[in-house]
């Protein structure tokens, strides 16, 4: 992931983590959430992130359900990080 801006809150993002611990990195197309609002992201070409689409989280979720559950653990995640490391005032 290279470094960038969240498109949402303007903080910045400057590394990503794979929730399946395997050492995955990011591609184009996949998503993510941002640590600092929790708003879905999704990789661009040249990985930095854009806000997902409506249309595209629609279809993802239609695609698969199950992506709501993963999306919801994320944003738990996000929010507890943010706990941790002192932004309680954030969303």
């Amino acid at each position: 992931m290279k470094t960038c801006n969240c498109p949402r809150c303007a903080h910045k993002l400057s590394d990503s983590s794979d929730p399946t611990g395997q050492g995955l990195r990011p591609a184009a197309g996949d998503i993510t959430v941002c640590v600092f609002c929790s708003t879905v992201l999704v990789f661009t070409e040249d990985l930095g992130v854009r806000l997902m689409l409506r249309p595209e989280f629609e279809q993802l979720v239609k695609d698969d359900p199950r992506v709501l559950e993963h999306l919801g653990r994320a944003m738990i995640a996000a929010r507890l990080m943010r706990i941790k490391i002192g932004l309680t005032n954030r969303n």
